[in-house]
C-alpha cells in the first residue's frame, strides 16, 4: 500500500502574474481554497500519511501557511534553492533526501486541481494519470498506451505519437519500490551529467525502456482535473468549478 506522497511546488509561476507576486503558485486561491490545501486534503482523505513538499519560490510564505495547519499526516518540507535555474527533475531528485531509495510514493505537481476520489487508483500499483490529448488546452508531455493498458512511451514536444490515441500526462504518478529505486539512480545519473533543466519525465521514460518497469494507465478522460499555469487557466478552472457546483446543487 502506497502511503507516501511527493508534491513538487518550487516553481516561480511567473505566467500567473500578480497571483504569484507574493506567494508560490501552489498557494494560489481557487474559489477560496489554495491549491496546496486541496491537494493535501485529497491525499489525507485517501490514506496518505507522509507528504513531502519540495518548495522553492517564496519559501517563507509556504512555511507560514503550513504553520497554520494541522493536517492528519506527517508533512516534511525540503527546498530547491536553485528553483530559478533548474526544472522539476532537480526538485524530484531533491525529494529523495527525505525518502528511502526504494520507498514507494505518489508524485504530483503543486499546480494541479483534481477530483480527490481518483487518488485511490494510485494506492497499490505503479501508475500514470493520462487524459485524451486536446491540443486546444493541453501542452507539454504526451504519451502512447498499449492495448493492455500499460504506458508504452512518453513524448516530448513537439513530438507526438504517430499512431493510436494520443494522451496528455496529468502529472500524477505512483511508483512501487522497484520502480522508485530505478528512478532514483536514473535521476542521480542525469543530475551528475548536468541535465538539471529537463523534465523528470525523461527519467521516467528511461526507466520504462532501459529497465523494463511498467506504469498502468489511470484514465482521466472523464475525470475533473486541470493544471493552472496562467491567468487563462485559472479563469477556466474557476468557471468549471462553479458549473460543477451548480450541477451538484440541482441533484
Amino acid at each position: 500500500m502506497i502511503t507516501t506522497a511527493v508534491i513538487l511546488a518550487a516553481g516561480l509561476g511567473s505566467r500567473l502574474g500578480e497571483h504569484t507576486s507574493r506567494k508560490p503558485k501552489c498557494l494560489v486561491d481557487v474559489e477560496g481554497c489554495p491549491l496546496l490545501d486541496r491537494s493535501i486534503r485529497a491525499l489525507t482523505a485517501n490514506g496518505f500519511t507522509k507528504i513531502v513538499i519540495v518548495g522553492g519560490y517564496k519559501a517563507d510564505v509556504l512555511e507560514e501557511f503550513l504553520g497554520t495547519k494541522n493536517y492528519p499526516a506527517e508533512i516534511q518540507v525540503i527546498y530547491n534553492h536553485h528553483y530559478a535555474s533548474t526544472n522539476n527533475i532537480y526538485s524530484l531528485w531533491i525529494a529523495y533526501n527525505l525518502l528511502r531509495l526504494d520507498e514507494s510514493f505518489l508524485l504530483l505537481e503543486g499546480d494541479l486541481i483534481f477530483d480527490s476520489k481518483v487518488l485511490s487508483a494510485f494506492k497499490t500499483q505503479s501508475a500514470i494519470a493520462l487524459d485524451t490529448y486536446n491540443p486546444a488546452i493541453h501542452s507539454g508531455t504526451t504519451a502512447s498506451v498499449g492495448r493492455s493498458g500499460w504506458l508504452d512511451s512518453l513524448y516530448f514536444r513537439p513530438e507526438l505519437p504517430e499512431t493510436g490515441t494520443v494522451y496528455k500526462t496529468v502529472n500524477i504518478y505512483s511508483f512501487e519500490p522497484e520502480f522508485a529505486e530505478h528512478l532514483f539512480y536514473t535521476l542521480n545519473r542525469f543530475i551528475e551529467q548536468g541535465r538539471t533543466q529537463i523534465y523528470y519525465e525523461y527519467a521516467i521514460d528511461e526507466v520504462l525502456k532501459k529497465y523494463g518497469q511498467k506504469l498502468r494507465m489511470v484514465d482521466f478522460s472523464d475525470v475533473f482535473w486541470d493544471e493552472i499555469d496562467s491567468e487563462t487557466d485559472l479563469r477556466r478552472v474557476e468557471e468549471n468549478l462553479r458549473l460543477l457546483q451548480a450541477v451538484k446543487g440541482q441533484n
